[in-house]
């Protein structure tokens, strides 16, 4: 029975990773606000959600989406559309959805602990 845990990464989480002012130190909360209160646009499993891929990054077990954001735009440049941490096997791995210039879609799968690019595929 193939049951892999899927974290989907909504555009709050991805706007304060990529906004986030860069520290020496260890990841504080990214200028994300108060993770403890719930709005309209984080309710509660978007907050758990948040919450579960903080703290991965905290153990060092994924890196940061905007880490692996640039490393895909290296690979594809374009405009990205949806992001998902999937649990494969035994790794995370970051799925990103992009558009490039022309119109096209892409979806690249990254290690998430490494941003090695392990698939690259045009969605039809």
């Amino acid at each position: 029975m193939r049951s892999p845990t899927i974290f989907s990464l909504i555009a709050l989480l991805a706007w304060g990773t990529l906004w986030a002012p860069v520290s020496g130190g260890a990841a504080g909360h990214g200028g994300c606000g108060s993770e403890s209160r719930t709005s309209p646009l984080r309710p509660y499993y978007a907050t758990r959600e948040f919450d579960s891929v903080r703290q991965l990054q905290e153990q060092g077990d994924i890196l940061p989406l905007r880490a692996i954001l640039a490393r895909a735009r290296e690979n594809r440049p374009g405009r990205v559309l949806d992001t998902r941490l999937e649990r494969e096997r035994d790794r995370y791995v970051y799925a990103i959805e992009l558009v490039d210039d022309g119109g096209q879609v892409w979806e690249l799968k990254l290690d998430a602990s490494t941003a090695e690019l392990l698939e690259d595929h045009q969605e039809d």
